[in-house]
């Protein structure tokens, strides 16, 4: 039987952060991710502002160290036609 606490579902960025909270609490979880294989997520962008909160986790270092653009903001738009 497994004495994890926590089955997270979807191995992301919330996942993994999740996951990451709860290993500091003490509480052991387990990840579900749909694929076997690492893909790539395309479409996938971490703002800018989500830097200090990977501080936090202490994964500032994974943004420099990967092959990926930069994001240096967002735009949306959300049920309208403005660009908020």
């Amino acid at each position: 039987m497994d004495s994890r606490q926590v089955i997270i579902i979807g191995g992301g960025i919330a996942g993994a952060a999740t996951a990451l909270t709860l290993a500091r609490r003490g509480i052991e979880s387990l990840i579900l991710e749909a694929s076997a294989q690492i893909t790539t997520k395309v479409g996938e962008t971490i703002p800018p502002n989500v830097l200090p909160l990977l501080k936090i986790f202490g994964l500032e270092q994974c943004l420099q160290e990967a092959d990926h653009l930069s994001c240096y903001g967002n735009q949306y738009i959300w049920g309208g036609n403005a660009i908020e």
